[in-house]
């Protein structure tokens, strides 16, 4: 129990982290569509997914949740400009998909 406190800390921590090198990086608008374009992706994922007579891997969807969240993205005239920005991208799916299966949203 304390260990998943803990965990959950520093994981927060570790968003608030990503949000100001966004911030930092991009500015305030452009690193909110980064959030919001995770977050859009990471739930329609996991609702096709749940729909899908097959089961989706873990990786599979994750690759599925970052072209999506490309996408968004692009249709709002941001592109990604290097592997540092798919990298960011990648994390920011993943806190998302770790607060959607904690239920948390900070």
């Amino acid at each position: 129990m304390v260990l998943e406190r803990l965990i959950d800390i520093i994981f927060i921590f570790l968003i608030l982290y990503l949000a100001g090198l966004l911030k930092k990086k991009f500015g305030k608008t452009i690193s909110d569509y980064f959030v919001q374009a995770a977050g859009i992706a990471v739930t329609k994922t996991e609702q096709d997914s749940l729909k899908s007579k097959e089961k989706i891997a873990s990786n599979e969807k994750k690759q599925l949740a970052k072209e999506l969240a490309k996408n968004i993205l692009a249709h709002n005239k941001i592109k990604l400009r290097d592997t540092h920005d798919e990298q960011l991208l990648e994390d920011i799916i993943e806190s998302e998909v770790y607060k959607m299966n904690k239920g948390t949203h900070l």
